[in-house]
């Protein structure tokens, strides 16, 4: 896993090289924390088919969970490179998501979003979202580790909120430091998809949330702060979709009172097809053609993106030599 800083306000890299972080074998990542000195990564417990990952199968055919495995905790120093990472093993987490992280003397706490299991490996047969209902999703929960890195322990404790969470943040402002609510997107019951707001109060435990109607879904919710300094002071802002009347609204919710409802709704004028991760940038205003240039380098990516691990076979002349290579580099 590599690992490349910008200067503050620069395009240009802080340090010369990457830094390099040995994650110890082939694996995946679904997301990692930041605080002012570590990188956290949480490698879930899979097992993993070496020959296939070799011949360019993808993740989801040669990584299988383990639930008698072990996950870890790394975390890596942001500031000396040459300084070892440190490795916590803990119990078999599934970390979907990091909702922040942040540093108290020689403990650092994780808020993250934690399944039950994974269920990424493929399955012979038909597509899995034919196979597969919400009842038997995983199940996504709020937890938080409290890692004390001086003795090398660790304590976890479940959330107050006995849903599904996803599309988790808390204010921009305190990413990398001790925040008091989270913000995400929640499902009607125990599993199921996004179908509402809520904002947890990690200091008392309490919980506010806004849930949509029987057939409508949201996506994340972003949060916009207002200029008062306050933590929950601002507005959340998310798109749902109605899948009865196949159309699609902008909700803007205050942040401090969810349950109340829209401060403000509106429909678009067509459909919007489920997204993933947003941001929010004041006085930022593209052009159609600004967008469209940019709709055709996200495309570029995309495409890119399928082959991160084709495989090309390649024999040298005298046969001595035969090469798994992935796009641009030899595999090690």
């Amino acid at each position: 896993m590599r690992y490349l800083e910008f200067a503050p306000g620069a395009w240009r890299p802080r340090y010369p090289n990457a830094r390099q972080i040995d994650v110890g074998g082939y694996t995946r990542f679904a997301d990692f924390a930041i605080t002012p000195k570590w990188f956290v990564l949480a490698k879930p417990p899979l097992k993993v088919d070496g020959l296939g990952a070799a011949l360019g199968k993808t993740f989801s055919e040669v990584l299988e969970y383990d639930p008698a495995g072990t996950s870890e905790l790394i975390f890596a120093t942001r500031l000396k490179r040459d300084e070892a990472e440190i490795v916590i093993p803990v119990d078999n987490l599934v970390c979907e998501e990091f909702v922040n992280a942040y540093e108290d003397g020689n403990r650092v706490i994780l808020d993250m979003v934690a399944a039950d299991r994974w269920d990424g490996k493929a399955q012979e047969g038909r597509p899995k979202w034919e196979e597969t209902t919400e009842t038997t999703w995983p199940k996504l929960r709020l937890v938080r580790y409290e890692v004390d890195l001086a003795s090398q322990t660790w304590t976890k404790t479940e959330g107050p909120l006995q849903k599904n969470l996803c599309f988790t943040s808390v204010n921009p402002t305190l990413n990398g430091k001790k925040q008091q609510f989270i913000f995400g997107a929640v499902s009607q019951d125990t599993v199921g998809p996004p179908s509402g707001v809520v904002k947890v109060n990690m200091d008392n435990g309490t919980v506010d949330e806004w849930l949509l109607g029987a057939s409508e879904f949201c996506s994340e919710p972003l949060f916009i702060s207002k200029e008062n300094g306050e933590e929950d002071g601002g507005y959340l802002v998310t798109v749902t979709f109605d899948g009865e009347k196949n159309g699609s609204d902008v909700v803007v919710l205050d942040a401090k009172s969810i349950s109340k409802g829209p401060v403000c709704r509106f429909s678009l004028e067509s459909p919007m097809p489920h997204g993933r991760r947003g941001c929010w940038l004041p006085q930022i205003n593209f052009t159609p053609e600004q967008m469209k240039q940019k709709t055709t380098l996200m495309r570029m990516f995309a495409k890119k993106s399928k082959e991160w691990n084709a495989v090309e076979l390649g024999f040298s002349a005298i046969g001595s030599q035969a090469l798994f290579q992935k796009q641009g580099t030899k595999m090690r």
